[in-house]
């Protein structure tokens, strides 16, 4: 069975093959020929530390030395795979270089098996090792060759490539087989005998570095990758050296503790750990990221000072010129979207038309967009050649969007940095940052021009508008008051009080002129005719209708005649007038007749009238007549009542009842009956004044929304 020995040495050939297995897996997902063989070349990686794994396991030393010689030929083959990787991927191809280093990979793994490769085993403090004859000795200068030749290529193509996407990945790789050459150098030293650790274990850094070169499409600069490992060595040591010094200090006092003692110090060092970073870690980013500090700073205030701007000229040159401090930029530049269009128009562009298919692709793509990824990147197949377009109409190598409430509000353009540096990842976050902020300031900006423009606009619309209304008032209010003098010339302005009869009547319209109107006059020496009208609507037609009614109903109101047949003479004369204007009119007409007191009436869909008699007892006159004007054919029928000595009589139209308070609640009926009951006994014409008072007090704000008329008739 086998058992493993837990020794620190084994942890990096165990790092390197696992990173290159995980490297080998992520890379083929990819698909691409280019992955792919990438993939192959990350195995083939693995297998070089991957030797060394089955030194640490309990196993005879002969069959440690025949798995060292079988994972050889494996990784005899990685020469001719580099070759062929970096030749595909630099778009390179030497036939020749190739077929050669297939054929010594060939001969190399078959050699592989022979004693002459590995004839023996060394052992060392740190482990066991094969010990390299003459064919391993030839294998690795073969291997040494591939390399170097390698180097040489992705030299040679960092020197002509000019865009800057391609030239950071090319230094990745280059920095890579640099280190992994270093390493694997080293491990010539104890094949032959020299004690020394093989740093080619080491294998899984340079494979690292590699695979984020060519897998990922937006690269930091490389001393920013650096700057981070020193960051971070940096900081694991101030916080490894004081919890080390720590456990040395107090290792016996630590030794005598029982569970919970040490669970309880566990949470208080984990603690004050805690604590400990957080007070450091702020130095530790001014001391290795000062320039992300000084990106943050500027980020407020940029943020405060934007926000404040209310012109896009305003906005857009301090926005420009914070940037531009704040980043190093040799050039920048803010397209602000012309309303209602694809048009954008900047300071050093006049115009630039974006299509339709970049619009709506900015729209879900919020993000910096430069040019040297979008060359490479697939992400960006499909819009390439548009993008293209653009970067140069702008002569760009950057561009930002500005995004607020699902519009494109503007474009920040702008071209490298003076120091001809790519963007650092801190740069593009402090971009991503200020656009929100800058989008927002636009799009207020926008918004208050637009007002500012809307608010001229409209104070120009209403100064006009209001004095065209202001002439046609004054035309309206003269045409009221002409056709108010001729209304009350036409009407009744007091009414004719016969022999033991007693009349009080007042009319109050909406406006200058009424749709109601009151109607009294003697018929013969016995007969007495009174009527109410209510016309529908307000204002100058209603009047004009009341006026024909007011000639109609003096026509109509003939001594002999009953009730009905006036009404019914009255639909008949003025429905052709009614049709036209398409108003219609609710009347009461009645005759008191003296000698035998009797009071004839009809109703044409008019409010009822009260008869209170002399006991205050209500007497409501119910009609069942149609309004005058409808689509219904009305067949009007006379009543009758009697009347008594002391009997009061009330015809009013329905703005009595209809009067309503601030809540909209209407006088009513039972109101009105209440005061007509109670002030029977008063006056005629003191009690109309006391009800219209009443009426009037009710109504929120003094506001009438219809005309009122009120008739008051006593009998002695």
């Amino acid at each position: 069975m086998l058992a493993l020995d837990l020794n620190l040495y084994a942890v990096a050939p165990w790092l390197s093959v696992l990173t290159g297995l995980s490297i080998a897996v992520l890379a083929a997902r990819r698909g691409k020929a280019e992955n792919l063989l990438f993939a192959l070349a990350c195995l083939l990686w693995s297998a070089v530390p991957g030797t060394y794994i089955p030194h640490y396991l309990s196993l005879p030393t002969q069959t440690i030395l025949q798995l060292d010689r079988w994972i050889a030929m494996i990784y005899g083959f990685l020469p001719f795979a580099n070759i062929i990787f970096f030749h595909v991927m630099l778009q390179r191809r030497l036939f020749v270089v190739e077929v050669a280093a297939f054929f010594l990979s060939v001969a190399s793994s078959l050699l592989a098996l022979h004693e002459c490769y590995y004839p023996s085993m060394l052992e060392y403090r740190w482990g066991m090792i094969a010990k390299g004859g003459a064919c391993f000795n030839l294998f690795a200068l073969y291997s040494a060759a591939g390399t170097a030749y390698t180097i040489w290529l992705v030299w040679f193509r960092l020197k002509s490539e000019t865009n800057q996407a391609l030239r950071l990945k090319i230094q990745y790789i280059f920095l890579s087989l640099l280190v992994g050459a270093l390493l694997n150098l080293t491990n010539v030293f104890p094949l032959n005998g020299v004690d020394l650790y093989p740093l080619g274990n080491l294998t899984f850094i340079p494979m690292s570095i590699m695979a984020y070169g060519i897998l990922k499409h937006r690269l930091m600069e490389v001393e920013s990758l650096f700057s981070l490992t020193v960051m971070w060595i940096v900081t694991s040591l101030l916080i490894g050296i004081p919890n080390g010094i720590g456990l040395i200090l107090f290792r016996e006092y630590l030794a005598h503790l029982n569970t919970t003692e040490i669970i309880l110090l566990g949470m208080v060092w984990f603690y004050a750990n805690f604590v400990f970073v957080r007070r450091i870690q702020p130095m530790i980013d001014r001391l290795f990221h000062r320039h992300a500090y000084n990106l943050q700073k500027a980020e407020s205030r940029l943020v405060n000072q934007i926000l404040l701007l209310r012109s896009t000229s305003m906005m857009r040159q301090e926005f420009l010129s914070a940037i531009e401090r704040a980043i190093g930029l040799a050039w920048a530049d803010l397209l602000i979207r012309e309303k209602g269009s694809n048009r954008f128009h900047g300071i050093q562009q006049a115009e630039v038309e974006v299509n339709d298919d970049v619009h709506d692709w900015f729209l879900g793509a919020d993000h910096l967009c430069d040019r040297s990824t979008v060359e490479i990147d697939p992400y960006y197949a499909l819009l390439r050649s548009d993008l293209l377009d653009l970067f140069e109409k702008t002569k760009a190598s950057s561009m930002v969007p500005l995004m607020q409430n699902g519009v494109l509000q503007g474009l920040l353009v702008f071209g490298g940095k003076e120091s001809g540096k790519v963007l650092h990842r801190d740069e593009i976050a402090f971009l991503e940052h200020v656009k929100v902020a800058g989008a927002i300031a636009l799009s207020n900006a926008s918004l208050y021009e637009d007002l500012n423009e809307l608010k001229e606009h409209l104070e120009g619309l209403v100064a006009d508008r209001t004095a065209k209304l202001q002439r046609r008032t004054d035309q309206m209010t003269f045409e009221l008051r002409l056709a108010s003098a001729v209304q009350k010339s036409i009407l009744p302005p007091a009414v004719q009080e016969p022999p033991g009869l007693r009349l009080a009547a007042r009319m109050i319209p909406m406006m200058e002129v009424s749709g109601d109107f009151y109607y009294a006059r003697p018929l013969s020496d016995r007969r007495y005719g009174v009527a109410i009208i209510d016309v529908s609507g307000h204002g100058m037609p209603a009047a004009l209708l009341t006026s024909m009614i007011k000639t109609e109903i003096d026509r109509q109101f003939v001594d002999g005649r009953s009730t009905a047949e006036i009404c019914s003479a009255l639909g008949e004369e003025l429905a052709p007038a009614l049709a036209e204007t398409g108003l219609y009119f609710t009347a009461f007409v009645g005759i008191i007749d003296r000698d035998s007191r009797l009071f004839h009436y009809t109703g044409c869909g008019h409010v009822a009238p009260v008869i209170v008699r002399g006991s205050k007892e209500l007497h409501i006159l119910e009609s069942c007549g149609v309004v005058l004007g409808s689509a219904l054919i009305g067949v009007y029928q006379s009543q009758s009542t009697e009347l008594h000595p002391g009997d009061r009589l009330f015809l009013f139209t329905d703005g009595l009842m209809d009067a309503s308070d601030e809540s909209g609640e209407a006088f009513g009926e039972e109101r009105l009956y209440a005061l007509m009951q109670s002030g029977a006994r008063k006056p005629a014409d003191e009690q109309l004044e006391e009800i219209l008072v009443s009426v009037s007090g009710y109504r929120s704000n003094g506001s009438r929304s219809d005309d009122m008329t009120l008739m008051i008739v006593d009998v002695e």
